[in-house]
């Protein structure tokens, strides 16, 4: 997948969701100034938007990277959860990813790491390829709620159940 159709998976999806909203908060410095973007899914647009050049963050041209790479590379956790929340990843894999976010320290880099171990990107992809077939009746941006003891989802080794 190339970034300019995540990007179209991106512009579809909902913005909001309270499980981002929730970290985004925890997260939040004191007196730390506001930030480019009103949403999540905003920045994460505008951070895809761009991608081919430098865009609002300087970075290295990368034009030829994959969804994938982009996923690896985005250092917002907040951003992050709310992709897999308007997905539809379960609600008790992103409320265990967020608590594994939140004691991670303080870098963005270890947050998103902790993150992406929790919500892989072949889960990210799955769920993508739910969004784009049309006779889906999967409703992105509406988390399943989990019920009694979580259990192992597609083929992501041993899920939630097996962690810690």
């Amino acid at each position: 997948m190339r970034p300019s159709e995540l990007r179209d998976v991106v512009r579809r999806l909902d913005e909001s969701g309270p499980i981002h909203l929730k970290l985004e908060a925890d997260l939040r410095k004191p007196g730390a100034k506001a930030p480019w973007y009103s949403s999540q899914k905003e920045h994460l647009d505008g951070w895809l938007k761009e991608y081919d050049g430098p865009g609002v963050y300087g970075r290295a041209n990368w034009s030829n990277r994959s969804a994938e790479f982009i996923y690896n590379h985005f250092q917002c956790a907040p951003g992050l959860v709310w992709l897999a929340e308007a997905l539809g990843v379960p609600r008790a894999i992103l409320v265990s990813a967020c608590e594994d976010v939140k004691t991670a320290g303080a870098r963005s880099a270890s947050q998103c790491g902790a993150f992406r171990r929790a919500v892989p990107w072949a889960m990210i992809q799955e769920r993508i390829a739910l969004v784009a077939k049309p006779e889906s009746r999967f409703k992105p941006s509406r988390p399943a709620v989990g019920s009694g003891k979580p259990k192992p989802v597609g083929g992501y080794g041993k899920g939630i159940a097996g962690r810690k």
